[in-house]
């Protein structure tokens, strides 16, 4: 039985190379990007769906009440975070579904040439157990990825 195979690309280490280039090209464009570590995550407020509209309320509040706004708080700035929050946005949501595509087509790229491992594999197994010269010893290098041979064993039975 023939693997079904959905992938059958090549990158190649030119275009490889290209495409880490355009990558260093977009980091260069946006040298203010921060890496925030997960504790600092957790201690932020984060801007969901609802806080948008409500952030959009403030805004046009502001704009329209500016006796309203305390001494303390820099309404530009505020605007201005939030204009830079939605571009970014923007670049995320197109980001994030090309690397959903490319995680998707490197997931079955590698289910595929495991699928295709497995049957060399079980292919070697039967051809070491029909005695086929130089089976065995790689059917043995290679049953090391499943130790146990598969089979559960039944640690349970008592002795009377």
């Amino acid at each position: 039985m023939k693997v079904k195979n959905e992938v059958s690309e090549t990158i190649g280490q030119a275009k490889k190379e290209e495409i880490l280039v355009f990558k260093q090209k977009i980091e260069d464009l946006l040298p203010f990007l921060i890496s925030v570590n997960i504790a600092e995550q957790k201690n932020k407020q984060k801007l969901g769906d609802k806080d948008r509209g409500f952030l959009e309320k403030i805004i046009d509040y502001c704009n329209h009440n500016p006796s309203l706004i305390p001494n303390y708080m820099d309404n530009a700035e505020m605007q201005k975070d939030f204009n830079f929050y939605r571009d970014l946005i923007e670049l995320v949501r197109a980001f994030s579904t090309l690397l959903n595509k490319m995680e998707d087509t490197a997931m079955l790229a590698g289910t595929e040439a495991l699928a295709a491992a497995n049957v060399f594999y079980n292919s070697v197994k039967a051809a070491a157990k029909q005695g086929v010269p130089d089976a065995e010893d790689i059917y043995k290098d290679l049953k090391k990825r499943y130790p146990g041979g598969g089979k559960a064993k039944n640690d349970t039975a008592q002795t009377i």
